[in-house]
């Protein structure tokens, strides 16, 4: 029977043994060639692990291998690290130093090419936390497609609103250039545009976006990480943890605490921690395969149950 034997494309593999996985038909009382699933179970040397096909695995069925899984988490790691430091930098070093400034729209004018740095880097970091949410999609749909859903619309809302707020810090440049070249008698009108296009940011970065897309797109992702064990539990729960309190910042914001003050930082670290931490476990561990290996279709041979990925 052609299913008894391995692909071609492996025969070569030293260590490589086929599994011929049976299902029992209890309507027939009789054995049955496995399914297209249990057909892609492979027992395998340490060596070759990287090629082996797991339950879930990409095809016909929707499927995931180890290696689009391990690809997968490397490229979610690194969009996390790159969008983070994208981040800080641009509000750090290129924003909050000018527009920070008592007379900001002076400084903004004398010093538009840092701004417009800043804005870039914002826009980047917006960018990165939707295509966050895209790649890790597969992965997350295999185990919960209402989360996997869930979270690239959490992450799309948080996106837009990095863009307003780049387009509000762009839309500076233009008021403070006519700031500057306006007389005194309007000058009182571009100050006031001013307050209101950086209140506005305020509110929106530190406030709204705190308190709703940002820390729900957190709660999704580290539920779901926690439900289907793609992670160790202990991470996923300090980041369920660190979203309940970053989004309690974001109210306190509402609330009048000043934005980017000790308090709200404080409330927020935990959570920036936790990010950073998973990143590089996603990074340097991958996804845990265990999670992508339960499948009721495919019954291991006896005493080989060790070798074979369930």
């Amino acid at each position: 029977m052609p299913w008894l034997h391995p692909d071609e494309d492996h025969g070569a593999s030293g260590d490589l043994r086929w599994l011929s996985a049976i299902r029992r038909d209890t309507r027939f009382g009789r054995h049955s060639p496995p399914s297209r699933r249990a057909r892609g179970v492979w027992l395998w040397s340490e060596h070759d692990q990287h090629d082996r096909v797991v339950p879930n695995a990409e095809g016909p069925e929707g499927e995931l291998s180890v290696r689009t899984q391990r690809t997968t988490a490397r490229v979610v790691g690194s969009l996390f690290i790159a969008g983070t430091v994208a981040g800080i930098v641009g509000l750090a070093l290129f924003q909050q130093p000018v527009i920070d400034a008592e007379d900001y729209l002076t400084q903004v004018s004398r010093n538009e090419s840092q701004v417009a740095t800043g804005a870039l880097l914002e826009l980047i970091m917006g960018i990165a936390v939707v295509a966050i949410a895209i790649v890790i999609y597969p992965v997350l749909r295999q185990h919960s497609e209402r989360l996997a859903i869930g979270y690239v619309a959490a992450r799309t809302i948080e996106g837009v609103f990095y863009v307003i707020s780049t387009v509000a810090l762009l839309t500076l440049l233009t008021v403070s250039r006519d700031f500057v070249n306006a007389g005194a008698s309007d000058a009182f009108l571009f100050q006031s545009l001013g307050d209101l296009l950086l209140a506005g940011r305020d509110w929106a970065g530190h406030a709204v976006l705190d308190a709703t897309a940002f820390t729900v797109s957190a709660l999704i992702l580290n539920y779901a990480l926690y439900q289907a064990r793609l992670v160790p539990r202990w991470l996923s729960a300090w980041g369920l943890v660190g979203a309940l309190l970053y989004m309690a910042a974001g109210v306190l914001v509402m609330y009048g605490l000043e934005p980017l003050s000790t308090t709200q930082v404080g409330f927020e670290a935990p959570l920036g921690v936790q990010e950073m931490v998973l990143a590089l476990w996603l990074i340097v561990k991958g996804f845990n395969e265990a999670a992508f290996a339960s499948d009721p279709e495919i019954e291991p041979v006896a005493g080989q149950g060790e070798d074979v990925l369930t």
